[in-house]
């Protein structure tokens, strides 16, 4: 079966700039792969790039992209990342309790 694991970063819109609110999709990416992981840093790159956004911006991800490396990676670039810690999927605790 052929699969796909698409990701998206959205930005949220400013009614004072744009005259509406919502949000708005900076960056996306499509791949073979079902790892989220590597997907991280390069959608805020992306997104960033696309927006025009300021270094300053915090980026709120999922536990899907939870890692040392990506924690790692993250910081070295100056990003701020706000992540929940990774859960044991076949019985939802996390990991280390």
């Amino acid at each position: 079966i052929t699969g796909y694991n698409a990701q998206a970063m959205v930005s949220p819109l400013a009614a004072d700039d744009v005259g509406a609110r919502g949000r708005l999709i900076t960056a996306a990416d499509v791949s073979a792969s079902a790892d989220d992981h590597p997907h991280l840093a390069p959608l805020i790159e992306a997104a960033q790039a696309n927006s025009d956004a300021e270094r300053d911006v915090v980026t709120v991800a999922d536990a899907g992209y939870h890692s040392g490396a990506n924690l790692a990676t993250c910081h070295a670039a100056g990003h701020t990342v706000l992540l929940p810690t990774t859960h044991d999927r076949r019985d939802g605790r996390r990991r280390g309790q």
